[in-house]
């Protein structure tokens, strides 16, 4: 049996929010919407996880702040804060 990689995928509290961020901060194309769940045609993923979803709940709720996000994506503090107050 082989494994083969297919794509990174991200969990976000906010389908609506992130997916803005990618589509019109880091230009990516929507491949497939599923609602919770998409996936861009570079193949990373995004999937909506709730607040009483396992993940958070084992991992831990901690998120960036809208500095962070300009920082480590180089992206001016306005445009991020424009996206986020969406």
């Amino acid at each position: 049996m082989s494994i083969k990689f297919e794509n990174a995928v991200l969990m976000v509290e906010s389908m609506e929010l992130t997916k803005a961020f990618y589509c019109d901060v880091l230009d990516q194309k929507v491949r497939l919407d599923f609602g919770g769940a998409l996936i861009f045609e570079s193949g990373l993923s995004l999937w909506e996880i709730t607040s009483d979803h396992i993940i958070p709940e084992k991992m831990g709720k901690e998120g960036m702040t809208e500095e962070e996000v300009a920082e480590r994506t180089s992206v001016p503090l306005e445009k991020v804060r424009d996206i986020v107050g969406r």
